[in-house]
């Protein structure tokens, strides 16, 4: 077909060709000759760039001025197609440059192109730079589908840079033009950006409400892909919202409309990513082991970051829930290494929205100089005041550039601290892995070679086996708490105080020792980095195994009171006690004030002989 409509425009071409004796026969010509460019450009790219310089060069040499920049708007989305964006860019700007005096709607067009191009570079601030141009000259003429146009883009460069109230600001703008202009198509993509916006707000019950709507468009304009994707984006609202049934449902449905799997399409890969996730956290565990395949043959062919984090999320947390902990482990390197490339990427679109956010103060504070300035001479001002008002602006300026430095390097020095924190943990979990683990594998070895022997002597293996299970459920329990440690879902204080609650019910087991709990929190919802969550439930452990196994207790009493960013956790036997002047200091104890010196904490140990045994934390979870 595509051969077909080639001969075709060559036909054309010579007819045009052999009559080109006037203004109008040459501009069918030179329209013929792009249009075989265009279809060649995905068979022969040097062929249709060839193409399309016969074409520029024929319309420069008849001054045909808006032939060539129609042949150039086409030639720059040719190159953008074939993802060469700079060069497209500058296409576009020449193509810009022709049409100023003759078509201002396709000049708009070229700064629309223009600013996407630059998104596409992840080159935000020229990207909402060439598009507020466009936006002024299309305000200037008027014309709304462009206004709206302008609008969306302007909304995806704030979006992709975080500034999440400027994106919702200009999408909600789009989105009123395009309801006016009865645009189903644009309200059904605004819809679904908006939904994402609020979605990266956790304002889960209006990205529901907004993917709906995207979804019922879609549904009647028979967009079927798209409508996969806002079913996809809506599943993954409900996930957030923790409406779990509904995130399953909308997920399987969104695969159902979506049809044949294609592994190279990212928004599939996206999909069935995030899919198996929720099924993991659905508990439907057999369901998402289908999925799995899926997921390997996409990061096979895919290595965008957003799609591998989706990826390793869903594998680690699969591999964990069914007790594969090596394979949970190895997912969870990988997702920390995407993590890490992420955190990269993120410190970059910071940079260009701090450099944004910069620009546009300042050139608002040039604006209001100039307005001053003006009134200044229209008044006739004295030429003293005029020297004290300078001095006083310039005064101001320097204020407010040392002002800004002053922020800017208190956010970076955060911003280290942040990855200060986040390799530190990194390195305890090695640390924890090499030195606990490690060493409870090669006791499994040394009891697995007793048993072998044992066995050969026809003695009983039952002791030693059962040693080994021990062994092994204590790695199978470290690993679990590592992975649950850092798992950004499980970082508020409600749920801490859950999983300790947890953990001392399971470290009693079935003994006939009485737990009494005390919990008094003012903030539930307050948040606590993944290393001081870690260490406060190791000492936690080790406060509740030493009353098990010593104290001779029917009683522990676990007070935890939080107030402000003070938190306040009590491990109370009453049981024989022991003094601590002649008592031999083991790993336990010293583990537990080291490991609260660590998280800026204090751990107090209080011990009446007959009475029993009061160990405190104080740490701060600020």
């Amino acid at each position: 077909m595509r051969y077909y409509r080639i001969f075709i425009h060559l036909f054309f071409i010579i007819f045009f060709f052999s009559n080109s004796n006037a203004n109008e026969k040459d501009s069918i010509a030179i329209k013929e000759i792009v249009l075989l460019a265009m279809d060649t450009a995905d068979i022969n790219f040097d062929i249709a760039l060839r193409l399309f310089n016969q074409a520029e060069k024929m319309a420069i040499e008849r001054k045909l001025v808006s032939s060539q920049g129609d042949l150039l708007l086409d030639k720059g989305l040719v190159y953008f197609n074939h993802s060469r964006y700079e060069e497209a860019i500058d296409i576009f700007k020449k193509a810009a440059g022709l049409f100023n005096t003759i078509d201002n709607v396709k000049e708009i067009r070229c700064y629309y192109n223009m600013g996407y191009c630059y998104t596409y570079l992840n080159d935000y601030k020229s990207a909402l730079s060439i598009m507020f141009a466009g936006l002024k000259l299309a305000e200037k003429y008027k014309e709304k589908k462009s206004i709206a146009s302008l609008y969306t883009n302007i909304g995806i460069a704030y979006l992709n840079i975080n500034d999440f109230n400027n994106s919702l600001k200009y999408s909600n703008k789009s989105l009123n033009i395009n309801i006016e202009l009865k645009d189903s198509a644009s309200m059904a993509y605004l819809y679904n950006n908006i939904g994402l916006i609020y979605s990266d707000l956790q304002k889960y019950k209006l990205s529901i409400d907004n993917f709906k709507k995207a979804v019922s468009l879609h549904s009647k304009s028979g967009a079927t892909f798209l409508q996969a994707s806002s079913l996809s984006n809506l599943s993954i609202a409900y996930d957030g919202s923790q409406e779990l049934d509904s995130a399953v449902f909308y997920g399987k449905l969104a695969l159902q409309v979506y049809g044949q799997p294609n592994y190279s399409d990212y928004s599939y890969c996206i999909m069935v990513s995030s899919f198996g996730a929720t099924l993991v956290k659905a508990g439907y565990l057999s369901e998402a082991r289908e999925y799995i395949e899926s997921c390997n043959k996409c990061i096979k062919i895919s290595d965008y970051d957003y799609y591998a984090l989706n990826h390793y999320t869903f594998l680690s947390s699969y591999y964990s829930k069914i007790g594969k902990y090596k394979e949970a482990y190895d997912n969870l390197n990988h997702l920390l290494a995407v993590k890490d490339s992420i955190h990269k990427e993120s410190v970059s679109i910071e940079n260009q929205k701090k450099s944004i956010q910069y620009e546009f103060e300042q050139k608002s504070k040039v604006d209001s100089l100039n307005y001053k300035l003006e009134l200044a001479k229209r008044e006739s001002i004295t030429k003293s005041y005029k020297v004290r008002m300078y001095v006083f602006l310039s005064i101001a300026i320097l204020l407010i550039a040392f002002t800004l430095v002053i922020v800017n390097r208190t956010k970076n020095i955060q911003r280290i601290k942040r990855i200060v924190q986040l390799e530190k943990m990194r390195n305890d979990i090695a640390s924890d892995l090499h030195d606990d683990i490690g060493s409870t594998l090669s006791s499994i070895k040394i009891f697995s070679d007793l048993a072998i022997k044992q066995s050969e002597q026809g003695k009983d293996i039952k002791a030693t086996l059962l040693h080994v299970s021990s062994l092994t459920n204590k790695i199978a329990n470290n690993i679990r708490e590592i992975v649950w440690s850092i798992n950004p879902s499980n970082d508020t204080l409600e749920v801490l105080v859950d999983h300790l609650r947890k953990i001392a019910t399971e470290i009693i087991g079935i003994s006939e020792i009485q737990l009494i709990f005390d919990i008094k929190l003012e903030k539930k919802e307050i948040k606590i980095l993944p290393n001081k969550r870690r260490n406060i439930i190791m000492i936690f452990k080790e406060a509740i195994n030493n009353a098990r196994k010593y104290s001779d207790t029917d009683i522990i009493n676990i007070q935890l009171s939080q107030k402000g960013s003070l938190l306040h956790l009590v491990v109370k036997d009453f049981g024989k006690g022991f003094d601590l002047e002649q008592i031999e200091r083991g790993n336990g104890l010293s583990n537990m004030e080291k490991r609260a010196i660590e998280i800026g904490g204090k751990v107090t140990i209080l011990s009446v002989i007959e009475k029993g045994t009061e160990i405190t934390l104080k740490v701060s979870v600020s």
